[in-house]
């Protein structure tokens, strides 16, 4: 039995926007506008970002692969939940998917879903030099870290970090998961301090250099770097060649009743906001602002399903000839009813042209 493995690139083209996210949310007094009636042969997509949060350095989208069985020839494709330009489309079924083989529909197709483990690195601000800040963060940066406990799996390794002047090690990933909320109820109301989440940053990224399989570094952060020896280029460098993608939780709604007067009121929150999307696009993460404090499960779900979801679709090659000739395979996403390649409508109701589509090629 020969296997052999290709890359993949998946390409779900899809339009998404959630509110409560850097760069989209909806402004505040304003309900989205209503949504046409689907039509029996689309598939709707939820309002989420425009942007591919899973798409990492030089265009590279997050792995899947495609192998064959030679004395079966039974083809398997790995996909990530992932797409580009868009993102995880839910509530897909099997029988949403159909397969081509140099041009010929694949019968028999089977998709099943795996949920994959996924090792996390959770990096918390933990003080700076703005005592008003620092009381803020003290009751807010708990409220925010503790949804996270509801999406973990027992399999899933964390460990969870604190910066200041230097990165503080709260919980190790060799530690077992009931251990981390007698650890999380012990967070303090940070101190004075520097705020240096440069050099955090890096600090975090090369703890996850060797990691295996899915993995994120999920940060909280108000964004403000005081004394850091390293710059953002560094960082952002470090996030490129990092294959860690980076999620950050800005507090900056927190900060929002501190920057009229003061030190607070000097400092560039566009800019902010600008490096920590920076820094989660580069990585293949996301950045989120916060509307409100119900936002907060709602993020660890979004950004749980692109972590953790891999489809796993085989079918029994309809060519029966092992010549050695390269065969190319595309997926396409079927309306239910019709079986019929599917149109794929954005939260506003505009019709997405490109069919979502997965395509590569293996040699039986």
């Amino acid at each position: 039995m020969t296997l052999q493995t290709l890359s993949m690139g998946l390409a779900f083209a899809c339009t998404l926007s959630i509110s409560g996210l850097v760069g989209g949310p909806l402004p505040t007094g304003h309900a989205p506008a209503a949504r046409p009636v689907a039509a029996k042969d689309e598939i709707n997509t939820p309002r989420r970002p425009t942007t591919s949060r899973l798409k990492g350095p030089a265009g590279e989208r997050w792995s899947s692969d495609v192998s064959v069985d030679r004395e079966s020839r039974m083809v398997t494709i790995r996909l990530s939940a992932g797409s580009d330009p868009g993102h995880f489309i839910p509530n897909l079924r099997p029988d949403n998917f159909i397969v081509y083989e140099d041009g010929i529909r694949q019968r028999d197709v089977t998709v099943d879903i795996e949920h994959a483990p996924v090792t996390w690195a959770v990096l918390l601000e933990g003080g700076g030099r703005y005592r008003q800040l620092n009381r803020l963060l003290g009751s807010e940066i708990p409220f925010v870290i503790r949804p996270l406990l509801d999406v973990l799996d027992r399999d899933d390794r964390i460990a969870v970090f604190s910066y200041a002047t230097a990165v503080d090690t709260l919980f190790d990933f060799d530690r077992p998961l009931a251990d981390l909320d007698p650890v999380l109820n012990r967070l303090k109301t940070p101190g004075f301090s520097e705020a240096n989440l440069y050099d955090a940053l890096i600090t975090v990224l090369n703890r996850m250099q060797g990691v295996e399989g899915r993995k994120a570094l999920l940060v909280i952060t108000s964004g403000i770097d005081t004394f850091s020896r390293t710059t953002f280029d560094d960082v952002v460098r470090a996030a490129k060649h990092s294959d860690t993608p980076v999620y950050c939780i800005s507090l900056r709604d927190v900060i929002a009743g501190l920057i009229d007067t003061g030190p607070l009121s000097r400092i560039d929150w566009t800019h902010i906001a600008g490096q920590l999307q920076t820094l989660s696009k580069v990585s293949g993460g996301y950045a989120y602002v916060r509307d409100s404090k119900i936002d907060i499960p709602a993020i660890y779900d979004d950004i749980v399903e692109h972590l953790r979801i891999t489809y796993v679709i085989r079918y029994v090659s309809s060519n029966q000839m092992g010549d050695g000739v390269s065969r190319t395979v595309r997926v396409e996403l079927a309306d239910r009813a019709t079986g019929s390649t599917s149109r794929t409508v954005d939260a506003a109701g505009k019709v997405v042209t490109k069919v979502p589509i997965a395509q590569d090629s293996y040699i039986p």
